[in-house]
């Protein structure tokens, strides 16, 4: 494990010990309920509560010291530094410029955590450190990174998420990358960072601070902007359309993704390669390509390659799909975005029976700025409803307005369309469907919750 010797956090944190310095430090942690003893509780200050107020707390449940941007009045060693997250982010970076090994860092506008997770197995799992759930922001990052251990790790996958100017740098500026992995640049977060040309030039940030002639791995489509085509000297670019001019890059990756006949998984032919994934999401299949194209890059051998890949799948919100006697689920409502939920509406249309209705819920997605009902009605023009189907969209009137705009002139019936502001308006409808039910929305709409327990 990294060793925090105090007098070094001090220093590289511009801090200072207040009273004492404590005898060791065995990690840090910000919420009292998770601390271990030995820990350095970290005080974070937020809109909704500030840390320093639980500072006795943590005391009492074992803390070792606290890292606090004020002295208080507590029997415990405080590092007092400007800002606490600064800090955190100070310390995180130290802790990665130690580690020798291979780091891998993966944005993207969708699909971050799924590509995260396939590629952890394609290293493998057991010597790959891997960002935990989606801890991908300014608190997540670091705390993957104080885990960070030579003795144990060969590789680590970190996960870097955004919604505004400025983080991506800050971001970027622990992880230190070896290898840098683009998902895709779509219309995620426009509320802040604007137009797609905004989301490239702050997704391009992670790759502008790794390290010196790192590669980047991304679809070839990434370099029509500015932001990634200066980059194209490092570039390994995979084409997904064989129709498509041939970018100018470092290196140049054909693949060519089909959905197979059973509606749960995709074929990935990849410079003619074959390699099997578990899921009919054709966004899905892309990230697992970047994926093996980075394991490549990393020296994982092309025969471990397909076997481990084929061990991948969709966790429980994220393009699950579930079938029972007369029900078929897709379970996609962890987040969503215009592109993730085209491509997620697809995925459904190839994974349910054909015969089965359906019953589409759409929770809106959320962060999308002044296009935000230019983006749900498109949504809802390609719902594309058989007479038997049904659509039920949940989330502000202003947007499942949009929706259903959308909807009906994409040809469908006002009366295959229902709205609500929340799920308990449509939990009747839901629990009494029966057919195949579609699931996605931006998590703050809790659709999961409309499962059954025995999917749930």
């Amino acid at each position: 494990m990294p060793d925090f010797q105090p007098a070094h956090l001090a220093r590289i944190t511009g801090g200072e010990w207040h009273a004492v310095e404590p005898e060791r430090i065995q990690g840090f942690c910000f919420d009292t309920r998770q601390i271990e003893p030995g820990d350095c509780f970290v005080a974070l200050k937020s809109d909704a509560r500030d840390g320093h107020d639980f500072v006795t707390d943590a005391a009492k449940k074992g803390a070792s010291s606290a890292m606090t941007s004020r002295a208080l009045d507590e029997n415990m060693p405080q590092l007092v530094v400007e800002d606490t997250l600064s800090a955190m982010g100070a310390i995180a970076a130290d802790v990665r410029s130690q580690f020798s090994k291979p780091v891998i860092g993966i944005t993207g506008s969708c699909g971050k955590t799924s590509t995260k997770e396939m590629l952890r197995l394609l290293l493998g799992p057991s010597a790959t450190h891997a960002t935990a759930g989606n801890w991908n922001n300014r608190i997540g990052v670091p705390m993957t990174l104080f885990d960070l251990d030579p003795a144990r790790h060969d590789f680590a996958v970190i996960e870097a998420g955004i919604n505004q100017p400025g983080e991506m740098g800050l971001l970027g500026a622990m992880i230190q990358a070896d290898l840098t992995v683009l998902t895709n640049i779509g219309p995620a977060h426009l509320e802040l960072l604007g137009s797609l040309e905004g989301v490239a030039d702050e997704k391009s940030r992670l790759a502008e601070m790794s390290q010196a002639n790192a590669p980047i791995i991304l679809p070839a489509e990434a370099l029509q902007y500015p932001a990634f085509s200066k980059m194209k000297g490092r570039a390994i670019a995979v084409q997904f359309d064989a129709g498509a001019k041939c970018p100018e890059a470092k290196e140049v990756v054909t693949c060519r993704v089909e959905p197979s006949a059973d509606g749960r998984t995709s074929r990935l032919w990849i410079d003619g390669r074959n390699y099997e994934v578990k899921s009919a999401s054709a966004g899905i299949a892309r990230n697992a390509a970047l994926a093996i194209v980075a394991a490549r890059t990393l020296g994982v051998a092309t025969a471990d390659l397909a076997e481990r890949i084929r061990q991948w799948q969709p966790e429980d919100t994220r393009g699950r799909v579930v079938a029972t006697e007369g029900r078929h689920y897709y379970i996609d409502c962890y987040n969503a975005n215009p592109a993730s939920m085209i491509d997620a509406l697809q995925a459904f249309r190839h994974s349910a029976p054909e015969g089965l209705a359906r019953c589409y819920v759409l929770g809106v997605m959320n962060e999308l700025g002044g296009s935000a009902e230019k983006f749900h009605a498109s949504v809802g023009e390609a719902l594309r409803l058989r007479p038997q189907d049904r659509a039920l969209f949940v989330g502000p009137e202003t947007l499942t307005s949009a929706y259903r705009r959308g909807a009906e002139a994409g040809g469908m019936s006002a009366a295959q369309l229902k709205s609500a502001e929340n799920i308990e308006g449509i939990e009747s409808m839901v629990a009494e469907f029966q057919g195949a039910l579609f699931l996605k929305g931006s998590r703050a709409y809790h659709l999961e919750k409309l499962l059954p327990e025995s999917v749930s």
